[in-house]
């Protein structure tokens, strides 16, 4: 199986390799309707037009609707993960580059230096997006497993609620807002897929590799204090009681693991963030923890036992799946 899609990777690289179909795959964003437009804007010949339009066609990238070639899924997924990820990265690299050499020479102190002139690159584009200037991150964490420590303390502190948006479920985190919850804080909380490791999976690993995380994250489930929602995350945010915020800065390699976390003290910065978290509510779903706890324990070791005999070990490799 492994050397068939070996091959069918090979052959979409080798077919994007080529000018011509690399044009059309781009062009194929917005829809390419016909040879004569793509003639007069490009210059590309008839010939050169149709076999790589076939090429792209067979390998399953394009498909015609109506009279307009578009990405099919798998092409708008490569377009997007592969073409245009790629461009944007050739167009960070300076500050790619950057950020993981000051992010090698933070100490346990988090250097302030190293802090400053982090903060630099990664606040350039976020600052704009998320519509405040003049951010200064008073911490930076290097791992997950340091940002989860920091959370769990602010947590036992915080006074009134918390808004988290998360790419990563952590049985963890979810024992400090079963106490939170206990002392009448409101905890909102949207989970999320976090590349090819859905809620479901994640859940599941947290269970072989903790396995008195079942009953955490059935009391989760059952506190009055706590409301929980499914929906894209693209990275992981929290706000804490309007003032402390959360930010993940993904990795810019492998957008589905961890890179940077920052903690941020600034009421305005918390409103915004806030606000984003409302839009992504509003767009959410039931999630499958709430789902998945409606149904007897029983039912759940069953199925958790079921994936890892089908999956193997994996799940349990990393604390925070």
């Amino acid at each position: 199986m492994s050397g068939a899609l070996d091959e069918q990777v090979r052959a979409i690289m080798s077919a994007l390799s080529n000018e011509d179909a690399l044009l059309l795959f781009n062009l194929a964003e917005e829809g390419i309707e016909s040879y004569e437009t793509i003639f007069k804007s490009h210059g590309l010949s008839k010939k050169r037009y149709y076999q790589r339009l076939h090429e792209l066609v067979t390998l399953g990238l394009l498909y015609k609707d109506e009279s307009m070639y578009r990405h099919t899924m798998l092409g708008s997924m490569i377009f997007e993960n592969q073409v245009k990820g790629l461009r944007q990265m050739l167009l960070n690299r300076g500050s790619i580059r950057i950020l993981h050499e000051l992010r090698n020479r933070l100490d346990d102190e988090n250097d302030r230096a190293s802090v400053d002139t982090i903060s630099q690159e990664v606040l350039k584009n976020l600052e704009s997006s998320l519509g405040v200037s003049g951010l200064k991150p008073i911490r930076l964490h290097r791992s997950w497993d340091d940002l989860v420590e920091v959370l769990k303390s602010k947590m036992e502190k915080m006074r009134t609620e918390i808004f988290v948006a998360s790419r990563y479920v952590d049985f963890r985190t979810a024992e400090a807002a079963i106490n939170a919850a206990s002392r009448n804080c409101k905890i909102h909380v949207i989970h999320s897929n976090r590349g090819a490791l859905s809620e479901r999976l994640q859940i599941f690993g947290n269970i072989i590799a903790n396995p008195q995380s079942l009953l955490t994250y059935r009391h989760l489930t059952k506190s009055p204090n706590v409301f929980m929602r499914k929906s894209f995350v693209p990275y992981s945010f929290l706000v804490i009681d309007g003032v402390s915020v959360g930010i993940e800065i993904v990795n810019p390699f492998d957008p589905s693991l961890f890179f940077l976390g920052l903690w941020f003290e600034s009421p305005v910065l918390a409103q915004n963030m806030k606000q984003y978290f409302e839009a992504l509510w509003a767009h959410g779903e039931t999630d499958d923890m709430t789902v998945m706890f409606e149904r007897p324990v029983e039912d759940i070791l069953r199925e958790v036992e079921e994936t890892r005999h089908a999956k193997g070990q994996g799940l349990a490799a990393d604390r925070s799946v």
